[in-house]
């Protein structure tokens, strides 16, 4: 049995953040009570990204297609039956939960939301903390099986300016033609800096007949090691040992090799263990990361101070900066009400139109607003108002909204 469920309009779209993880309960309900009748369900799933999947364990197969195009049902269906071979990666980790991704707690809370995990973002922080996940990065299976046999490498010291060419051989034991995605992944486990565990350095697609093997070759420049260095200013590459990982996914790599890299020059290692411990030992609860951590880091953007009460608002600002205010609120409400001939006219009952205008107004610039039909004079008079310039701003939205006033 084949049941296929997915995302819908409303759940996910360009003009708003997804606010969860989950199907429409009534699609859990549907496979929760089919997989009791069925113990071959097979669930075709579709969407733009990380779904909660509950029922997982209680169904035969699941098959996660992405945003399908026009030819979905015929694909699918060669895929289904066998006459063609699923070889597709995931190019992002599946947590169990939204709690955890490190940046959820901050979602919705203010207009930008501060990456608190840092350089640690997706596979980076969950292979590093050694967090259990659905599904790893780069993680995808077939109708056939792989074996990688070996790892050899051009050189065992490299200096700047070289490439390192490696060689990998993979065979696919399994009895279909099938595609396997090679993964090199690098670590500089004595490193002094905060750095993830590993790092996606370079991969390769290979396509194998069955019992066939092949020798695949992937080669690394010598600044393939870099890391920015905030002390330099520079993408600096640090000298010592490093670590070549080789498999099909971040947490699946079964060959390995040594080299030693020479550094270019005598780096100043940024040392942030008094002022933001927390990335060299990773907190396994994403909720634990700091945000005063977070912003002793240089360049981090500060955080703590709040949006829309003090400084100036310019056409680059957003109504979401300025509801903290009451003209801010003013404006959005005239805004929203500017809007609602967009939504009268999508001809939507979903009310899909209605969330996408909203949020659109909410945390698009100012200046885009154009883009809407909204004439630039009535962006800038918005603008005015939220600086509490007021009959310079009345007077702008007055001559945007002028007859025949073109945006």
């Amino acid at each position: 049995m084949v049941v296929v469920v997915g995302l819908t309009e409303d759940d996910e779209a360009e003009g708003y953040d997804r606010q969860h993880l989950d199907l429409q309960p009534v699609q859990n309900e549907l496979i929760a009570a089919l997989a009791k009748v069925n113990p071959n369900l097979v669930v075709v799933l579709q969407g733009g990204g990380v779904v909660r999947l509950p029922w997982l364990d209680e169904i035969r197969a699941l098959f996660f297609v992405g945003l399908a195009g026009q030819a979905f049902g015929e694909g699918c269906l060669d895929l289904l039956l066998g006459q063609a071979n699923p070889s597709g990666k995931l190019a992002e980790t599946w947590p169990l939960a939204l709690e955890d991704v490190p940046s959820s707690v901050s979602y919705g809370q203010r207009y930008n939301t501060p990456y608190l995990e840092s350089i640690f973002v997706g596979y980076r922080y969950y292979d590093s903390a050694g967090n259990a996940v659905r599904f790893p990065f780069g993680y995808g299976l077939s109708y056939t099986r792989f074996e990688f046999e070996s790892l050899d490498v051009s050189s065992e010291i490299l200096h700047p300016g070289d490439m390192l060419l490696l060689k990998i051989k993979i065979r696919n034991t399994g009895d279909k033609m099938g595609k396997e995605v090679v993964q090199i992944y690098a670590s500089a486990p004595g490193s002094p800096n905060f750095k993830p565990a590993k790092e996606l350095k370079g991969f390769s697609k290979v396509e194998l007949q069955p019992g066939e093997c092949k020798e695949v070759e992937i080669a690394l420049s010598y600044q393939d090691f870099a890391f920015w260095n905030p002390e330099g200013h520079a993408w600096q590459v640090e000298g010592g040992i490093y670590e070549i990982r080789v498999g099909d996914s971040s947490q699946n790599l079964p060959l390995s090799v040594q080299i030693q890299l020479k550094a270019s020059i005598a780096i100043q290692s940024p040392d942030f263990r008094i002022s933001s411990p927390q990335y060299y030992q990773l907190p396994q609860d994403p909720g634990d990361f700091s945000l005063e951590q977070f912003e002793n880091l240089p360049g981090s953007v500060r955080f703590t101070e709040p949006l829309g009460v003090t400084g100036s608002f310019d056409l680059n600002s957003t109504l979401w900066e300025a509801q903290g205010t009451w003209q801010g609120r003013l404006v959005y409400k005239y805004a929203m009400k500017a809007a609602e001939r967009l939504i009268v006219n999508t001809n939507d009952n979903t009310g899909n139109a209605r969330r996408t205008v909203e949020a659109s107004t909410m945390d698009a610039p100012l200046r885009s607003f154009v883009m809407g039909g909204i004439p630039m004079d009535v962006s800038i008079g918005m603008c005015h108002i939220l600086n509490k310039r007021f009959l310079k701003g009345f007077w702008y939205l007055l001559k945007g909204l002028l007859p025949g006033k073109n945006p």
